[in-house]
């Protein structure tokens, strides 16, 4: 078997997958240090707990062990859940996501 893919190709793509990242932590660690915990939402029973602003947050009893929700039911991936984007409790759930496009079709 050999590799279709030009070592150019590859090589950019890591490189536009790095920044992706980085620019994805930036505004990851920008979301967790300024973003209050809070009533989301049209209903009134999403809440979106915080670390900067949630006594014990990393005491908090994750659901579906951390995974992503959204993408459990909608792709069937294991997509680990980001903490610092926010815990969200419903009915007695906590629920994490993957990224902010998760957080926004949950909501």
């Amino acid at each position: 078997m050999t590799n279709d893919l030009s070592e150019k190709l590859i090589r950019d793509s890591k490189i536009l997958y790095a920044e992706k990242a980085a620019r994805m932590r930036i505004q990851e660690e920008e979301i967790a240090r300024t973003v209050e915990s809070a009533v989301v939402g049209e209903t009134e029973n999403l809440l979106r707990l915080m670390p900067n602003s949630t006594p014990d947050f990393m005491h908090i009893p994750l659901d579906f062990l951390g995974f992503c929700l959204v993408n459990i039911v909608e792709q069937g991936l294991l997509m680990p859940g980001k903490p610092n984007l926010g815990v969200f409790k419903f009915q007695e759930k906590y629920c994490v996501f993957a990224d902010t496009e998760a957080i926004e079709k949950f909501i």
